[in-house]
């Protein structure tokens, strides 16, 4: 893109609330309600936190979109 190079991936799972995105990057963070109790021994909450600082290294964003029942989409942008 013209911002640099973009990276895009998208996943088709239930999706995050919209009220959990300004915290979803934050390390530990697993979302409340029957997406993490369903898998609550499956992951420590890390995964997006190490991109965002992967990302800040970089010199990079990443930006995340969500709908309910729709999925995410998680857009990584490198400068060019």
């Amino acid at each position: 893109s013209e911002n640099g190079v973009e990276i895009c991936v998208r996943d088709h799972g239930p999706g995050i609330p919209k009220t959990e995105l300004e915290n979803i990057l934050k390390p530990f963070y697993r979302p409340d309600g029957p997406r993490s109790r369903a898998n609550r021994d499956k992951g420590f909450g890390l995964g997006l936190s190490l991109c965002a600082v992967i990302m800040k290294a970089h010199q990079g964003t990443i930006k995340i979109e969500s709908e309910i029942g729709r999925g995410a989409l998680v857009r990584l942008v490198f400068p060019a």
